[in-house]
């Protein structure tokens, strides 16, 4: 199959979507930078956005991207605070629902996982990565 080259940028990116996530999020600072550069450059600061650039889904992705940098869950396991950027040493989630059908609360201090709480709301067995120091 002949392969070409892309010399120009589209104004928006929801094409691209079919394969999110890229699962590569386990890089907060880096994700941080992007997030700051979506935010500078192309969400207004009542989140609507500029029609230079990327259109509808450039205020919901940057949400997402907030979203996946405290909790993803794919496969089947629930990671929780997976790329929270250094600058992040407090963070706080409640009540975020999850696949599986979870609920899940969890809070930072000082950069220190310090709870994570997990309510199944259909019964189902979970599988959860965490960054909790357990003696």
């Amino acid at each position: 199959m002949p392969t070409r080259q892309l010399t120009d940028s589209h104004r928006h990116y929801s094409h691209l979507l079919w394969f999110y996530p890229l699962c590569l999020l386990g890089k907060g600072d880096d994700a941080l930078d992007y997030l700051d550069t979506l935010l500078d450059k192309f969400v207004q600061p009542n989140t609507m956005n500029r029609e230079s650039g990327p259109v509808l889904e450039t205020p919901l992705s940057g949400a997402q991207l907030m979203h996946d940098m405290l909790v993803q869950s794919w496969g089947d396991t629930v990671r929780v605070f997976p790329a929270v950027p250094g600058a992040w040493q407090d963070a706080q989630i409640h009540n975020l629902r999850t696949q599986g059908a979870f609920m899940v609360s969890a809070r930072r201090d000082g950069g220190r996982t310090e709870y994570v709480r997990v309510r199944s709301l259909a019964g189902e067995p979970l599988k959860l990565a965490h960054s909790l120091e357990v003696p």
